[in-house]
């Protein structure tokens, strides 16, 4: 509710850039300073303050979905954590499924998690940017808070590879940023 209600706001602004008329009355208008924001009708320049506004929008579209998605996958997760060892179990990539073990497929659903998270807290910097651009236009839109379902690991106790699940010759090769690194070559 908290981000439609922003992304009210972010719309609303686009319209008193934009120059469509508003209620001066709306809640919305404090973020403007209270005047209805005709003051931003004034600037010389509201092309990039639109363009700020519009990027904003498809960032908050961009958060939700992926917040969503990332839902959805825990909830996979977590069935599949409860299914008995011995089943084999169909995981959806694109539009192919695949027969795996489940310690495999929990991997592969922990991996597309983080790759969320990952995603997640990229378009959040990007909003944050924007607010900070909008703000040096004296437009005060503080985005909500980044979800907290984001910040724990997807699936406990699934940090990287598990031992054994792949290729057992490949649980002594180091993942990237382990183990030994060779001194630059002096010449």
């Amino acid at each position: 509710l908290e981000e439609e209600e922003f992304l009210e706001t972010v719309k609303d602004a686009q319209n008193r850039v934009s120059g469509s008329s508003s209620s001066p009355s709306s809640p919305r208008s404090a973020a403007f300073g209270g005047d209805g924001g005709q003051h931003l009708l004034l600037m010389a320049n509201q092309r990039p303050i639109l363009s700020l506004l519009t990027n904003m929008e498809h960032s908050m579209r961009a958060r939700r979905t992926i917040l969503e998605e990332y839902r959805s996958d825990l909830e996979t997760a977590r069935q599949i954590q409860h299914t008995d060892e011995s089943r084999n179990i169909y995981v959806q990539y694109g539009g192919v499924y695949v027969l795996m073990k489940k310690g495999m497929a929990l991997q592969s659903v922990n991996e597309k998690l983080q790759g969320l998270q990952m995603k997640y807290h990229q378009v959040n910097a990007e909003v944050e940017m924007i607010a900070t651009k909008l703000r040096s236009y004296h437009i005060d839109l503080e985005p909500p808070k980044p979800s907290a379902v984001l910040k724990v690991p997807p699936i406990p106790g699934l940090g990287g590879r598990q031992s054994g699940s792949v290729d057992p010759d490949m649980d002594t090769v180091p993942l990237d940023g382990e183990g030994m690194v060779d001194p630059p070559i002096q010449i």
